[in-house]
């Protein structure tokens, strides 16, 4: 135990007051809590996208949506494929004589590659650059709404 815990477990173990130090190590730490809990508050209320009018003379909104979305859908169809990539993983390896050993002298942490196969659309994206450019000439437009302002 270094000399300022000794010191503090000391006082503690013998009644005495923590120091004005120890309080105020105390409240800073409380403090950091307090301003990542806010942080993760305010990062969770977040934005949402919303659809907005921007023609008077613009159809309505939901059969607008549905025919732009049969129209993305016709044009740009699911086509899901499949693609890899490679990741790297830890993996606990015995020692060469000439190297020196990192976990209990005997072995080391080596990264290794592994390939890993997972499925893509590759027509999700042209699909809602459609949707949204037919969107767009129904008078629709999707605008980006912070902490539920409008």
């Amino acid at each position: 135990m270094d000399s300022f815990r000794a010191a503090k477990h000391h006082r503690m173990a013998a009644g005495v007051p923590a120091s004005t130090k120890d309080r105020s190590i105390s409240m800073i730490t409380r403090a950091m809590g307090m301003m990542g809990v806010i942080g993760i508050v305010l990062a969770s209320s977040g934005c949402t996208m919303e659809w907005v009018r921007m023609d008077a003379a613009a159809r309505p909104f939901g059969p607008a949506h549905s025919s732009c979305r049969a129209q993305a859908d016709d044009h740009w169809p699911v086509r899901n494929e499949v693609a890899t990539r490679t990741v790297y993983e830890d993996r606990k390896v015995p020692c060469r004589l000439d190297e020196v050993c990192a976990i209990d002298g005997k072995y080391n942490m080596v990264p290794m590659p592994k390939e890993e196969s997972y499925i893509v659309d590759v027509n999700a994206s042209d699909r809602s650059s459609e949707f949204n450019a037919c969107m767009a000439g129904a008078g629709w437009q999707q605008q980006l709404i912070w902490f539920n302002r409008r």
